[in-house]
């Protein structure tokens, strides 16, 4: 039998009063931040890098190094989010930004693709219109609570909708402890995990289900922590990969209903030129449905960056959905 984790503890369980009171997670750029960004994009353009291959030591950032420091211990050791405002994105073309994104994120961890194109920066955005919504980030609609399977997702605001869109965000642990102490019946299914499947990996003639269920919450060093990348589960669900008992399923619908409580569900509707840090071994997030304006040039739109950060322990390999590792043991690929 799985031994059940009993109520945890720590500042990154949290409610929305709790973090709207708390300070420590937002950071607002100085106007010499912002002259040191402009000459590190200079310098790095000028020395004609590739994106990828832009490091913390070329994207020099001196005034800064204290925040990206405790920028990092409060996402790992403090409430699991950080907000970085005022980069005056209409200063600059998308290139840029998406360069400064990059620059700003090797100070805090090791940028990593999002897919099996190799694609190290998303733009997160309506495409609608061009039928590419494979991904649910590519509609206007509401995205359920989840979380990204990778250390830290960051997203750059470049536009807002005309309305909606707000950025959902709880902690997962708070979640555990609601249910443990409301259905500690439904625990053991959320240890036990579930099937995923990824569609796109099909596209490389790999198996899209994963070999094993994927642990929805699991110990990590001492820690609990989380793995619920609910869009995979789903599609897993609708493609019958497993036959699911009830209370398999019941577990995944208190989850998510517990997850939208006002006492649980923290709302931040993000501005242009902020940058949103989250732990998704901690937190889980979403957004809101959205109507957009008219034209690509003012529509929604937020650049995904995803970071492995190098220095946390590793996840437990059965908290993975795939049983893929890039060659030093990081990030799994996903879809």
């Amino acid at each position: 039998m799985t031994k059940i984790p009993s109520p945890q503890t720590g500042p990154w369980i949290w409610t929305p009063a709790d973090l709207a009171k708390s300070e420590g997670w937002t950071w607002s750029l100085s106007q010499h931040a912002i002259i040191e960004i402009n000459e590190a994009v200079k310098s790095v353009k000028a020395q004609n890098i590739d994106l990828e291959q832009i490091t913390a030591a070329l994207f020099k950032l001196p005034s800064l190094g204290d925040h990206f420091k405790a920028m990092r211990k409060q996402l790992y050791q403090g409430r699991g989010i950080c907000l970085i405002k005022g980069i005056p994105v209409d200063d600059y073309s998308d290139d840029d930004l998406a360069l400064i994104h990059w620059g700003i994120g090797t100070h805090i961890g090791l940028g990593v693709s999002q897919s099996y194109r190799g694609d190290k920066i998303g733009k997160v955005m309506d495409m609608s219109h061009t039928g590419d919504t494979r991904r649910p980030y590519r509609s206007p609609g509401a995205l359920i609570m989840h979380v990204d399977p990778v250390d830290v997702v960051a997203l750059l605001c470049l536009r807002k909708a005309r309305s909606g869109g707000e950025s959902l965000v709880a902690s997962a642990i708070a979640i555990y402890n609601t249910i443990l102490i409301e259905r500690p019946e439904l625990i053991g299914p959320l240890l036990r995990g579930y099937h995923y499947f990824h569609s796109e990996i099909q596209s490389t003639r790999g198996n899209p289900i994963s070999e094993d269920p994927v642990p929805i919450f699991g110990e990590c060093e001492g820690r609990l922590e989380c793995m619920y990348v609910s869009f995979s589960i789903n599609r897993a669900i609708k493609e019958q990969v497993e036959d699911l008992s009830d209370q398999q399923i019941e577990a995944l619908e208190v989850l998510n209903d517990v997850a939208r409580r006002k006492n649980i569900l923290f709302e931040m509707d993000l501005e242009k030129g902020d940058i949103q840090y989250l732990n998704n071994r901690l937190l889980l997030h979403g957004r809101r449905d959205y109507v957009d304006f008219e034209g690509d040039e003012n529509k929604r739109q937020m650049l995904r960056l995803w970071l492995k950060m190098e220095e946390w322990p590793r996840l437990p390999k059965r908290m993975y959905s795939r049983k893929a590792y890039d060659e030093d043991g990081g990030i799994p690929v996903f879809e």
